[in-house]
């Protein structure tokens, strides 16, 4: 696992989980995971599986930081502060075209990834 100030976040659910767990969900986020942190997408295979981990970890009401579906590659082209911005990828989000092309852009501008296994 990589440090926090790395400017591409990498770890995996298993090294970072803590003891909190809900229907196979990581609830436990530390507040150090978002420090600096300004805006957060999920990226999934579908939209309901995205919905779905948006709500189970309720991760914008604990940080109060504003959690979206990553559908376009714009979002990315257009974010404002991205070294503030993090990506939570979740397992089986490369099994779609768009997926693809919006990871590889977010790779060439140094966006931070968290990716996320379901236990």
């Amino acid at each position: 696992m990589t440090g926090m100030n790395s400017k591409t976040l990498e770890s995996t659910y298993e090294e970072r989980v803590g003891s909190g767990k809900k229907d196979g969900f990581r609830t436990g986020f530390a507040a150090q995971d978002f420090e600096d942190i300004t805006a957060i997408f999920v990226l999934a295979k579908t939209w309901g599986a995205a919905h779905h981990f948006i709500h189970k970890t309720d991760l914008d009401r604990k940080f109060r930081i504003p959690v979206k579906y990553l559908t376009r590659v714009k979002q990315i082209q257009y974010a404002h502060n991205r070294s503030n911005t993090l990506i939570i990828a979740l397992e089986r989000y490369a099994e779609n075209e768009d997926n693809k092309k919006c990871i590889s852009l977010a790779k060439q501008k140094n966006l931070r990834f968290l990716n996320y296994k379901f236990s």
